[in-house]
């Protein structure tokens, strides 16, 4: 049985792009941990980013993106793709088990106060 994914997780900075158009994940403390086995629902994610960082009963998660590799007219670059549903969470699992060069799932969210509402429009929708 193959290990948990890596996971880098990025919460207290921005979605940038490189010089190349690479999309770069930029924080402060990035926080590295190996995903559970059993978080495979995007709700248990967020719970599980949540309490990682430590902001369980303060924020909590409002989007969540993933940094992927992709190669653009024979140019390696990084896209990133919004974690919307469960079966978004199923697809990146997917991919770092079929793909042996992806080694570390790389998450940036977006996080909320609880006591407010957040608003719908942190950060960018694509």
């Amino acid at each position: 049985m193959s290990e948990p994914p890596l996971l880098s997780i990025h919460y207290d900075g921005e979605i940038t792009a490189d010089h190349n158009g690479s999309v770069v994940f930029c924080s402060n403390q990035p926080v590295f941990i190996q995903m559970p086995r059993d978080v495979r629902s995007l709700a248990a994610l967020k719970n599980f980013v949540a309490h990682t960082i430590g902001v369980q009963d303060t924020k909590r998660v409002m989007k969540i993106y993933y940094r992927y590799p992709m190669e653009v007219d024979g140019n390696f670059q990084f896209k990133r793709y919004r974690l919307r549903d469960d079966d978004d969470v199923k697809l990146i699992r997917g991919w770092h088990k079929h793909f042996s060069t992806i080694l570390l799932l790389e998450l940036f969210v977006y996080l909320v106060d609880r006591c407010e509402g957040g608003s719908a429009n942190a950060g960018d929708d694509t």
